[in-house]
């Protein structure tokens, strides 16, 4: 994936086919990644915790149903060119929004998990849940680092 107008207000990327069918299949995942149980503010219990909780994760519940809308549309704007490739063109506010999908698919990964402190694969045969987790992270991951590769000077 490849920034092709570093100068221009809107974000154009160019894919090749194995990019396309990545960021394609991640965006109609979004949100499949995340576990069912909700996220706790803290670790540590306090009072009125449950209740902050509970608002905590109806906010992001509604959040992440905003972003399932948006990641649908960011789909249809993979366009295919006469080469094979695919180009994306992104407003500002869609680059946002496909940058919080993949980092929201990536912490959802992480979370399935159990939030390990090391990312090495474990020692022991992983299982099928395991290996998409670690994939979902690290194709986001690449992902994410193309899209703010240009904003850091790498691209």
């Amino acid at each position: 994936m490849k920034r092709c107008n570093p100068a221009g207000a809107d974000w154009h990327y160019v894919l090749d086919q194995t990019k396309f069918v990545l960021l394609n299949n991640l965006l109609n995942f979004y949100p499949a990644a995340w576990p069912v149980a909700p996220w706790p503010i803290s670790r540590i219990a306090s009072p009125g915790m449950a209740e902050r909780n509970q608002l905590l994760n109806e906010a992001l519940a509604e959040h992440r149903l905003g972003l399932e809308q948006q990641a649908g549309l960011l789909a249809k704007k993979l366009q295919p060119l006469a080469d094979g490739s695919y180009s994306l063109t992104l407003t500002a506010a869609e680059r946002e929004t496909l940058i919080q999908v993949l980092n929201d698919l990536r912490m959802g990964s992480w979370c399935t998990l159990g939030q390990p402190e090391k990312l090495e694969p474990p020692s022991g045969p992983a299982t099928e849940e395991e290996l998409t987790a670690r994939a979902i992270m690290e194709v986001t991951g690449y992902f994410e680092y193309c899209l703010i590769a240009a904003d850091l000077g790498h691209a």
